[in-house]
Parts: structure tokens; C-alpha cells; sequence
């Protein structure tokens, strides 16, 4: 059976699903010295003998033991939800002085609205959702008025809307208000669009039908950044995208503790300056009776810096660290591109279809202790595929990774024999499933 090199980050990702998500700490915790990630410095070693083997099958052995005794110990569980309990705030602003136009809604007068101050928070206790926005709007060039909405759900129809010094709402039900209720709803949707929020005491409790408990907690700060936001789309459900383009950008760490069949598992991921960006194109082409509409999405990620660390006591300890290759502004780009054809004059020519194209590139370092082993390895890890459907995404075959260094219980070893040596433990365990 061929050897696939998807198993070796599947376990590692098994690893990192079990033990990282999170202790909140602004600064992460330094490497362990067990767990250590090899420098490129120690890449030009030559030696790697039979021990360093066995070494490295150890490793693996003894953590897939771990994750299996893990398993079992919850499959005689009775059948049960997953449960979440979310608690925290939310703080929010939109720093800018900004202008949104309504216009083209049946029922509702067009309007300029200028409005400033745009801030408040959103509260969960319990999954109870507590959310006050509180700013200041001129419409049609009139006095600036005081607004406050209250929302008790995620639903933008849900709220409750003061206007002025009123000490009580304005009753939606009342057809003198759409127009104030609309206009409340345009300007909350063109101030996310500029959004600035911070975590405050959040925290996540997550039980999964085998009496699995994760806590996270987490700590951070997000900003979006949307481009001519659709109101139309986003309010009304209209056709068409709901932004030309937008960017998420996120400093953030995340703390969890998970704990199964009494065994606790702790660690931290933080995440700096990652910015997630998505931008929406596309052009249609009439010849004869044919048409051809051409959609695409792009999404870029970028970050300065990834990291994640986690132990099981002093048995297992992970750590990985992650960044963008210096010859590159992201690290990771994927296109979906949708095709449609429709003929008018014969429908049995209609078609659609979907392609991909995938471009990632990143530095990535990973140390692993179990049971008084460790091993190490300090990668670059590269896809560059064009104009495939889903079905030839092949990860086996699209990944490249290009060893840069490796230890082995703190010597540093040949890399790419040390890598060749994983990837033959992984196809022997393949071969034994």
C-alpha cells in the first residue's frame, strides 16, 4: 500500500484536536525543552542509525496507544447530545464617522443616515445572548438622534429599539416605525462591516455524547473590514454576494482543558496577526443562445505566527509553531471557481461545474515527546494545484514537504532519512488497520 503522507499530520492533528485548545496566557509558554523543535542550523547532519528508528516508531506506537485507550474508555457511553455552555462578553465599536444609504426596500423611504458613536456589547450567560448598541444618527440631513438597540438573539428582526430619551421601546408592530426599525438594522450592518471587538472573560464548555469535556476559554481581539456590504442581500435575501470583499484579522489566544475518562489534557494555541480575507468576482459571456456565468471566491490567509502547545502530564508533551515562508505575502490561497452554462434554446446542454485552485506555503516545526522519547521536525510544506475538481484534490499527492531539520531525543539527525523513517512507520501502520 503506498505510503500517505496525509496520516502523519492526521496524527498530529489527532493530537492536537485531543490536547490543544487552550490555556489563555498573553504570551505563550516557552518550548519545552522535551518537546523541542529542531533549528534549521542542525539541518546539514548526516547520521541516522537503527536506535533513531526505533526511536521514532516508539513515539508514534506509544501515542497512538494513548489515543486509543482514550477512545475505548467512552464506547459503552449512552447515546446523548453534545452540549454547549458559552459565557463572556463581546466588546464592540466602530471607531468611524460613516454614512449608509437606503434605498430600492418596499415600504421603506429612501434615506441618507449619518452616524457616529456606534458601540456597545454582546453578553452571553448560559448561551442567554444580552446585546446593547448605542449610537448617534442623522437622517436626511436632520438633528442627530440618540438610538439604542437591545438584541436577545442572533436574529437581526429580534430587537428592541429606543429612540431618543424614551425610556420605552418603539413597538415594531406599529407601521409609523419601519422606517426607524430599517434604518436601525442598515446602520448596524454598515458598522460591522467596520468592526472593532475585543473578548472579555469568555469562556466555552463543550460536552460531547462520550462524556467528553472541553473547556476553552479565550482571550483577543478581532477588526472586520467589509467592502461595499449588499444590504439588499445581507437584510432582504436578495440575489447577488453580500460584500465585494472583506478581511478578518485576529490576535487571539485560546485556552482549553480537556478531560476524558478522567485523564486531563491542557494547552494553549495563540494566534498573531492572522487576517483571513475573502473577495467575491465574476463575468458572464453571451454567444447565441448560449450563456456562461463564471463566479469566483477567493480566500487568503496570512499570519505572523501560529502556535500550539499541549501536555498530558509529564507523559506527552506537543508543540508546533508555524509561519509563512519569507518568499510569500500568504501563506495560503484557494479559488472556487463555479461555471454555469445555460442554453436557451436547448436545455440539455445546460451544465455546471466547480474547480479548485489551492496554493499554500508555510514553515512548520513540530516536537513530540511521549514516554521519555522525543522527536522533532522543522519542515516547509507546499501545495500549488490548478483547475481541479474536488474529487482530484488529492492531499497524498498535492503536498509537498521539504525537510529542513530533525531530532531525535535531542540529536539532530539526516532529515530527510528521518522523515523517510515516519513515513514508513505511517505506511506500516496503514498496512496493520
Amino acid at each position: 500500500m503506498k505510503v500517505r503522507l496525509l496520516k502523519f499530520f492526521t496524527i498530529l492533528a489527532m493530537a492536537v484536536v485531543l490536547f490543544a485548545m487552550v490555556s489563555c496566557a498573553e504570551e505563550p509558554a516557552p518550548a519545552t525543552p522535551d518537546a523541542q523543535i529542531p533549528s534549521e542550523d542542525g539541518g546539514s547532519a548526516k547520521n541516522f542509525d537503527a536506535s533513531d528508528a526505533q526511536t521514532v516508531q516508539k513515539v508514534f506506537s506509544d501515542l497512538v496507544d494513548f489515543i486509543t485507550k482514550l477512545s475505548d474508555s467512552s464506547k459503552d457511553a449512552e447515546e446523548k447530545k453534545t452540549t454547549y455552555v458559552a459565557n463572556g462578553s463581546l466588546i464592540f465599536s466602530n471607531p468611524y464617522t460613516s454614512t449608509v444609504q437606503v434605498e430600492k426596500v418596499t415600504g421603506v423611504d429612501d434615506a441618507d443616515i449619518r452616524y457616529t458613536g456606534f458601540a456597545g456589547s454582546a453578553t452571553l450567560t448560559g448561551n442567554e445572548l444580552t446585546a446593547t448598541i448605542d449610537y448617534s444618527a442623522s437622517i436626511k440631513g436632520g438633528a442627530a438622534t440618540a438610538y439604542k438597540i437591545v438584541i436577545n438573539d442572533f436574529e437581526l428582526d429580534e430587537f428592541v429599539l429606543y429612540k431618543g430619551d424614551g425610556e420605552a421601546p418603539l413597538d415594531k408592530k406599529n407601521a409609523d416605525n419601519t422606517n426607524d426599525y430599517y434604518y436601525a438594522k442598515a446602520v448596524f450592518v454598515d458598522a460591522i462591516s467596520h468592526l472593532q471587538a475585543k473578548f472579555e472573560n469568555a469562556s466555552v464548555t463543550i460536552t460531547t455524547p462520550d462524556d467528553v469535556e472541553i473547556n476553552l476559554e479565550i482571550k483577543g481581539s478581532f477588526n472586520v473590514s467589509l467592502i461595499e456590504p449588499n444590504l439588499d442581500v445581507i437584510l432582504n435575501d436578495g440575489d447577488g454576494n453580500p460584500f465585494s470583499e472583506g478581511s478578518l484579522h485576529i490576535n487571539m489566544d485560546l485556552g482549553v482543558t480537556v478531560v476524558s475518562a478522567g485523564q486531563t489534557i491542557n494547552g494553549s494555541v495563540g494566534l498573531k496577526n492572522l487576517n483571513v480575507a475573502i473577495k467575491f468576482d465574476g463575468k458572464e459571456e453571451e454567444k447565441g443562445t448560449t450563456t456562461t456565468t463564471t463566479n469566483i471566491i477567493t480566500f487568503g490567509v496570512n499570519y505572523k505566527s501560529l502556535s500550539v502547545r499541549a501536555n498530558y502530564a509529564d507523559s506527552i508533551i506537543l508543540n508546533v509553531e508555524s509561519e509563512v515562508k519569507n518568499d510569500r505575502d500568504e501563506a495560503f490561497i484557494l479559488d472556487i471557481i463555479t461555471t454555469k452554462v445555460e442554453d436557451s434554446a436547448d436545455h440539455s446542454k445546460d451544465s455546471s461545474s466547480t474547480k479548485f485552485n489551492v496554493d499554500l506555503g508555510s514553515r512548520v516545526g513540530v516536537g513530540l515527546y511521549v514516554e521519555g522519547n522525543s522527536i522533532g521536525l522543522l519542515a516547509d510544506a507546499e501545495i500549488d494545484v490548478a483547475n481541479k475538481t474536488f474529487k482530484e484534490l488529492d492531499l497524498d499527492n498535492d503536498l509537498t514537504v521539504t525537510p529542513k531539520a530533525a531530532l531525535v531525543n535531542g540529536k539532530y539527525v539526516n532529515p530527510f532519512l528521518f522523515y523517510e523513517c515516519i513515513k514508513g512507520v505511517i505506511e506500516s501502520m496503514d498496512d496493520a488497520e
